[in-house]
């Protein structure tokens, strides 16, 4: 590690681990910063921030500190791999300082909330600076010492919505939700789109390689390192911000999202304490009881967390393949369970294993486009739906996901019609951006039903035509029941006759 030596101002090699004792500087960047290759030419002295440098080797060197590592220019970044490890590593570098100096550089002294309005509670970066160190000295604009951590504890809650207890060590970061620690940094700021994740690695104490240009995608592979070793539901506990926006992937594509759930808690009488789940290919796999709303069709996934003490709230889910999901209504608050506030709502419970999808926007968008509005008769019951959260009974719609290959059917039935036996089935089937569909009779469907499901799932398409059913068994005076389906402009209606 390289650290300024206080008393010389020059930057020196000490090793891997550094010198036991040593004070760091927090601070927010500004035009003219001190680099290391001005350093080690000479040039430091004619830049506008050699005076910080000069400044925090005072203060270190007046609270005996030898040397003091800054990362404007004890860090080479010319050199990736060292950008990289320092990234890794710096929560650790804050957290083994003995002192953390931090320079508010905008904090005016004759204001009287300048601390709470200083821009260094709207860095990224900062954010980890606060809490890694056990001691944490403030200073002005004018390099007048203001107070520690424990002084300033009441301004520096306010200011960045941390509780006190994580603040002064009595609450470990660990104990913290995950959805709380993210919306800690719901309102910050960062340079780069990508340090948005990074500058959270030491908080949810991850390491992961730096892929700058990856956009937005680093903080989804955040989250996925963060399900890798934790069983933390609230991870999934966000709302989004697009109000237009109908379906979504599990994960969050930015702490701003998690920006209402700083009181969050955790329910230890939650349905899934300790279930285990994981990243696949097909998304993230579940294996746990999920509740189901069988009257709006959606499923209710539970987080284990709430914001009072009992509470225990979810998120929808929308069903669209056999045992795949996507987000639903990700822009609404989080439901709260059947029995938490007197929810009244026909539920059922299935336990299997199940995947719901990481989606991409563009991926999210295609699922409202991806649907199938199917009328029917007043006289039909609809007795079952295969997948079962694919119906929205309220809209009337089947959904078929956003990509691949759907298939669905639908079992009717009337309680009109005098034998048991006289059922259809509707197939559905969605491949290569298009609908089509074929009746069978019920007592024929559970023979044919594997074959079916095998041949269908490989991408084979249905003919696309208006189909009619005959169902065998004499009415009255020798009638028979006809079914027919005609599909116009994306709606699919049946229609019952006599012959």
């Amino acid at each position: 590690m390289r650290f300024v030596d206080t008393e010389l101002i020059q930057v020196r090699e000490l090793g891997e681990s550094g010198p036991d004792k040593y004070a760091i500087l927090s601070h927010t960047w500004s035009h003219g910063e001190v680099t290391y290759q001005d350093m080690r030419a000479g040039s430091a002295l004619g830049r506008i921030g050699y005076s910080k440098v000069e400044q925090a080797c005072k203060i270190a060197r007046d609270s005996r500190y030898r040397y003091l590592w800054m990362d404007t220019c004890c860090i080479d970044k010319t050199s990736s791999a060292e950008v990289s490890q320092a990234i890794n590593s710096m929560f650790q570098y804050y957290q083994r300082a003995d002192c953390c100096i931090a320079f508010l550089s905008d904090w005016d002294t004759a204001s009287t909330d300048g601390l709470r309005k200083s821009r260094w509670f709207k860095r990224g970066w900062t954010l980890q600076e606060l809490l890694a160190p056990k001691r944490v000295e403030f200073y002005d604009a004018n390099w007048q010492y203001r107070g520690d951590k424990a002084k300033l504890s009441a301004d520096i809650q306010a200011a960045a919505k941390i509780q006190r207890g994580v603040l002064d060590g009595k609450i470990l970061l660990e104990d913290v939700p995950v959805a709380v620690r993210m919306s800690w940094a719901s309102s910050r700021e960062t340079k780069y789109i990508e340090d948005t994740a990074y500058c959270l690695l030491g908080i949810f104490d991850i390491n992961m390689p730096l892929l700058y240009g990856e956009g937005n995608k680093a903080f989804l592979r955040l989250q996925e390192e963060i399900i890798k070793q934790s069983t933390d539901m609230s991870i999934f506990a966000w709302r989004s911000k697009d109000n237009d926006q109908k379906y979504t992937g599990l994960l969050a594509t930015s702490p701003e999202l998690f920006a209402s759930m700083e009181t969050l808690v955790f329910n230890p009488d939650g349905l899934v304490q300790s279930r285990e789940y994981n990243i696949t290919n097909r998304g993230i796999r579940f294996h746990l009881p999920l509740t189901q709303d069988e009257v709006r069709g959606y499923f209710l996934l539970p987080v284990n967390h709430g914001f009072e003490e009992g509470e225990n709230l979810a998120v929808f889910l929308r069903q669209v393949g056999m045992d795949l999901f996507v987000r639903a209504r990700p822009c609404e608050r989080l439901e709260p369970l059947a029995g938490s506030h007197g929810v009244s709502r026909q539920i059922q419970l299935a336990d299997r294993s199940f995947h719901v999808k990481i989606l991409s926007p563009e991926q999210s968008n295609t699922i409202e486009r991806h649907v199938l509005s199917i009328q029917a008769p007043k006289e039909l019951t609809l007795v079952y739906v295969e997948p079962t959260g694919s119906w929205s009974p309220s809209e009337e719609i089947l959904y078929a996901g956003h990509t691949g290959v759907f298939v669905g059917c639908m079992h009717y039935s009337s309680s009109e019609w005098s034998d048991a036996f006289d059922t259809f089935v509707l197939i559905c089937h969605f491949a290569k951006n298009q609908w089509s569909y074929s009746l069978v009779r019920g007592d024929d469907w559970t023979e044919i039903k594997p074959r079916f499901y095998e041949r269908y799932r490989n991408g084979a398409n249905l003919t696309v035509l208006d189909t009619q059913l005959v169902l065998p068994h004499l009415w009255e005076e020798g009638n028979t029941k006809v079914v027919k389906t005609v599909l116009r402009d994306g709606c699919l209606s049946i229609r019952i006759s006599h012959e």
